[in-house]
This record gives C-alpha cells, structure tokens and sequence, in this order.
C-alpha cells in the first residue's frame, strides 16, 4: 500500500502485513513528522464518512466577520435569514470571492525576499489579489523548486489570505504546509526554498 505524510506529503510503499495489529505510527524518513497508517478497511471507512453538520459549523466558526456582520439571533430559537446570509457571505470569503477583494485606505502591503536566491528584494503588493510563482505569475520569483504559479495573496480589507494554487512542493507557514493561511503583519512563509516576509505599512 502507498502511504503519504500529512505534512511534507512524500508517499512511501507500506507493507499490509505490519498492520495486523491494527493502526501504526511511523517517522516520515523526510521531514521527521508522524504518519498514521491504517488498515485499509479503516481507511475505507473513514473516507466515506460523511461531513456532518457540526463541522459545517465549525468551518462558519472559524471565519473571522466583522461585527456589524454578525448576527446575536439566539440558537434556539433557529436560523434567521441574516443568519444564513452571513453564512453565505463567510464561504464565499472563504473561498476567495472576488467581490470580497479590497485593498485597505492607509495601508501599503509588500513582500520582502529574507531568505533565497533573491534574499533582499522587495515586492510590491499594488492590487489586492496577486499570484506568486517562478513564472507567468504577478510576482516572479527565482526559485526552481517553486511552481510557475505557486501561490496568492488576497486581501480582503483588514484580511490578508495566503493561498496555495495546487503547488508541487507546497506552501508552508511555521514550517507547516497549508492550503490557505491568514497572514499578519511581518508574517513569513515559504515557497520552494525562498522565504518571504510580508510587510504591512501605514501610508503617511
């Protein structure tokens, strides 16, 4: 069986037999993370486990809305309409709808090179969805194990969301690979073996 690290993604071939007492922890020999290897059944099952409404839920919860936004309907007594609208809103946020895209007055946004071939060189963030990748991107980067368009920035008003555009060798934030990411304020991240920073600045 092929097995994969939920962390650097690199796939292995797994012998069935080792399972015969059930599931396993073994080291990824490549980035040192754990991989948890499951008898195929359980992988089977787990699969079609179906997503329920408790992690729809969840997934809302973890959106951050701005206050005049949010709705104080009290949960027992059900779902208002505001309430589904601003469910609506979240996901399509979520998702990166364009409608939601908005560069913030007062702020300047770049991206300095701290680490890489082209360590020092600073981007220029000038509209508010920009791709990063070695090439045919917004921002080109000199990095061969980047893809040529590896990842976005969106920003949404106070939001910046970094985004990975179905890389090769992924995008990784504190050294853990994302599919998306808030960023802050001085916020590193890492695409290939470039390490980029981004910078938020008042405009005076």
């Amino acid at each position: 069986m092929i097995i994969e690290c939920s962390s650097c993604k690199s796939k292995y071939k797994y012998d069935e037999a080792k399972l015969a007492g059930g599931s396993k922890k073994i080291k990824c020999p490549k980035c040192k993370g754990v991989i948890e290897v499951h008898p195929p059944e359980q992988q089977v099952t787990t699969a079609a486990k179906p997503v329920g409404a408790a992690t729809l839920d969840r997934t809302y919860a973890s959106i951050p809305l701005p206050d005049d936004l949010l709705d104080n309907t009290d949960p027992a007594a059900g779902s208002s309409p505001k309430t589904a609208k601003v469910r609506k809103e979240a996901l399509q946020a979520m998702a990166g709808g364009e409608e939601f895209l908005k560069m913030p007055e007062g702020s300047k946004f770049s991206l300095a090179v701290i680490q890489g071939q082209e360590s020092g060189e600073i981007f220029q963030i000038n509209k508010p969805r920009m791709t990063i990748g070695r090439s045919d991107a917004d921002i080109v980067i000199k990095d061969m194990e980047a893809s040529r368009q590896h990842a976005r920035i969106d920003i949404m008003g106070d939001r910046v969301i970094l985004r990975d555009l179905n890389s090769t060798n992924g995008t990784f934030v504190d050294e853990q690979r994302i599919s998306s990411s808030n960023l802050d304020n001085r916020s590193e991240f890492r695409i290939g073996t470039t390490v980029l920073m981004l910078i938020i600045t008042d405009i005076e």
